[in-house]
């Protein structure tokens, strides 16, 4: 469990991050959320590596399960 619901790019610019250990892109536009192809919001502490590198957390008040997902399910959206 985890009180990050979800990470976004919270730039006023866009940004690209890359996940060499999975293989993957991703190019995400200002106020884009990393969604899976469901399109639910990922939590994946994976990504905390990136909150200093313009990616934002959005937080909630009560634990969440963590949403993981294998790369070839990832996708951007806002």
């Amino acid at each position: 469990m985890t009180k990050t619901s979800g990470y976004y790019n919270g730039e006023k610019w866009p940004i690209q991050l890359v996940l060499s250990r999975l293989n993957i892109t991703l190019n995400i536009q200002p106020g884009e959320f990393i969604l899976g192809r469901d399109k639910r919001k990922i939590n994946d502490p994976l990504f905390e590596v990136f909150v200093d590198h313009g990616l934002s957390r959005e937080l909630s008040d009560v634990p969440v399960p963590i949403n993981s997902v294998p790369a070839s399910a990832l996708r951007v959206a806002t």
